[in-house]
């Protein structure tokens, strides 16, 4: 959470509102601005006291960075910083709030269709003409850096390691970035122009249409790939690809930069020639969510508002309720003055069975309901459902109708609620297991837990709401005992069977981990501060016994054959890299000396083990595991000495 482990109440101009997320080095808050006439924001925060002391500076220069260059440009591709600014001693930036996912989460579902892939492409290129117009040269393009928006389209962000100057700007030795989408002259340690973004943006685009990397393996294979091999053409993944694409991705990913485009501009002109092609060989694409999604006007308004919610109601527990419909809906309900009596007429009219509507639409949500227990898989518009209903109970309310609103709100309120209280045994019963809980299924569980959360945020039922978050804090103290009973074994024992015993749980502490950082997500609400002291009392234990741990694990690495134990290797890092994300989210003030300490001693456990495999032949493919660790982690000055000796060990 914060600093103190609660939620501040404000940084700079902003009320803060709630986390939106976090990560090993930051947390990023939803903030509310102070002028009634501003933009509600995402604030990130930097947590400057669980930087390892050789990751210190090198971190608040790559913010500060970012903040300087975002408010260089204005587009609307790229995200926009509004403010920046400190919080007791810890820099932060407001930026522009999001409202998407990343399109490295996207890359995860379905595939996309080529057109509307080579579309997203065209609006990063429009990006990036824009960046290098102002002599930005972003070198980071990746899926994860680029946001795709809940209107369909695209927001480039992450500008921490840019550079801004002209085209001779020289990078040698200077190995930030993501080796996978890096351009050749970049990995060469060469001079790099704004062509190397184009050869990035080349890649995210293979990614795209074919799922697959045009070079993939361990980081050191796929820097020696980029530097000598060519792609396979996109053709070879899908053979009902026009070979105009093969064309055009074999010059966007030329290994010089003479031989590719020269511009962003002539890559996007290049795409947009394509697009015909493209939507010839495939199904019509779904309209973008823009044209479903935007704000209605006054007159369309009018019009839609009541048939679309008539035909959403109809429609539910029938077919799949498409997410920019509800965003409409949702949208419309807020810009409906209730004085439009054509709109009122209207809604009541076309759904005069105001009682029979909502009730089915009730009925279909509780009895798909993901609970934590139940076999049957999450509908993927259950969430459509809820907001449905949100939009439906509120709109009864501004109608008259608040009878059949609040009974219909206590039926779902119950409902939703009740799997919370019943879970908690059930964990408690699964911790308690001596062997190897099944963390699989407490994950799943939870996880489901956060979406009937969700639920009961979207119809405020805010009562349930508290009781939920205070038995979810239940929840994840007891697995954060788990992880402190397993933690003390392992490491003052040194008793053979007793470790062996403990493994069966070593083996998951990612998950289990992943499980206990829950306590960290609630300790902020009031219904966590009522279970503080506990909380702070297993926070304290863990402190205690994760140095220790994670020194043992990398005795465990030393001792190993990485060569011949690569994926046990792997294992054990995925071990350190889930300690160390748990251990940097830890809230409270008090704290965070002892988090400093900790992180710096485990960074330079995993430099020392780094550095330790530079000196040892063949162990390229270990290193490499290791700088996935350093990035994922943000450790980038590691990170950039790794990448440097796999550099100088290429080819």
């Amino acid at each position: 959470m914060s600093l103190d482990g609660t939620l501040p109440e404000s940084i700079g101009p902003y009320q803060v509102t709630r986390v939106l997320g976090r990560g090993a080095m930051s947390v990023v808050y939803h903030g509310s601005p102070a002028h009634p006439d501003g933009l509600p924001a995402a604030i990130k925060l930097l947590l400057v006291d669980t930087l390892a002391d050789g990751e210190r500076p090198g971190a608040i220069a790559r913010f500060r960075r970012e903040a300087q260059l975002c408010r260089q440009m204005d587009h609307p591709n790229v995200v926009r910083v509004f403010d920046t600014g400190d919080y007791r001693g810890n820099p932060f930036l407001a930026m522009e709030l999001l409202d998407g996912q990343s399109l490295a989460e996207v890359l995860r579902g379905p595939r996309m269709a080529p057109p509307q892939a080579v579309e997203l492409v065209i609006e990063l290129l429009d990006a990036l003409a824009h960046a290098h117009a102002n002599q930005i040269i972003h070198r980071d393009i990746k899926p994860a850096n680029m946001i795709l928006r809940g209107d369909g389209h695209l927001t480039l962000v992450d500008f921490g390691i840019a550079r801004q100057g002209g085209s001779d700007i020289t990078q040698l030795g200077d190995m930030l970035g993501s080796p996978a989408y890096m351009a050749p002259e970049q990995i060469a340690g060469a001079a790099i122009d704004h062509r190397a973004d184009l050869f990035s943006a080349g890649v995210v685009l293979y990614g795209l249409i074919t799922r697959q990397r045009p070079f993939s393996g361990t980081v050191a294979s796929v820097m020696q790939a980029i530097l000598n091999d060519p792609a396979l053409p996109p053709s070879h993944h899908d053979p009902g690809l026009p070979p105009v694409i093969d064309r055009l991705m074999e010059r966007a990913l030329a290994k010089e930069p003479d031989h590719r485009f020269q511009s962003a501009q002539e890559f996007a002109t290049a795409l947009r020639g394509v697009l015909p092609q493209l939507a010839a060989g495939t199904a019509a694409p779904p309209a973008p969510a823009s044209d479903t999604a935007k704000g209605p006007g006054a007159e369309t308004l009018r019009a839609q508002f009541a048939p679309r919610l008539a035909r959403a109601h109809a429609a539910a527990g029938e077919t799949v309720l498409a997410e920019q419909d509800i965003i409409w809906l949702e949208r419309a309900e807020r810009e409906w003055a209730t004085d439009d009596l054509a709109v009122k007429a209207a809604l009541e009219t076309l759904l005069e069975d105001w009682p029979g509507a909502l009730s089915r639409l009730s009925s279909v949500i509780v009895d798909t309901a993901p609970l934590p227990d139940a076999r049957r898989d999450l509908r993927e518009d259950w969430m459509v459902l809820v907001r449905l209903a949100g939009v439906s109970m509120r709109l009864l309310n501004r109608l008259g109708h608040t009878s059949l609103a609040r009974s219909h709100h206590r039926r779902l309120s119950d409902e939703l609620s009740e799997p919370f209280i019943v879970y908690v045994d059930s964990v408690a019963k699964l911790l308690a297991q001596s062997e190897n809980p099944d963390l699989d299924r407490l994950s799943m569980g939870l996880f489901r837990l956060d979406v009937l959360e969700m639920a009961l945020e979207a119809i405020s039922a805010h009562a349930e709401l508290r009781l939920a978050q205070k038995t979810r804090m239940l929840v994840a103290i007891q697995a954060m005992r788990k992880v402190n009973e397993s933690v003390a074994t392992y490491t003052r024992t040194r008793d053979m069977i007793a470790r062996f015993d403990v493994a069966l749980i070593m083996s998951e502490i990612e998950a289990l981990i992943s499980i206990a950082g829950r306590l960290t997500d609630e300790s902020g609400t009031p219904a966590g501060r009522q279970l503080g002291e506990t909380a702070q009392g297993v926070i304290r234990d863990f402190i205690g016994g994760a140095e220790e741990l994670a020194q043992l694990i990398i005795e465990e690495l030393r001792e190993m054959d990485p060569a011949g134990e690569l994926r046990v290797f792997s294992a054990k890092l995925g071990q350190m890299r889930a300690l160390y994300h748990f251990a940097a989210r830890l809230p409270g003030q008090q704290h965070r000396a002892q988090m400093g300490r900790l992180a710096g001693a485990m960074h330079d456990q995993v430099d020392g083990l780094a550095r330790h495999l530079m000196a040892t032949p063949k162990t390229d493919d270990a290193l490499s595991e290791i700088y996935e660790l350093a990035d994922g982690v943000g450790w980038q000055a590691l990170a950039a000495e790794i990448l440097r000796h796999l550099q100088a060990h290429s080819g």
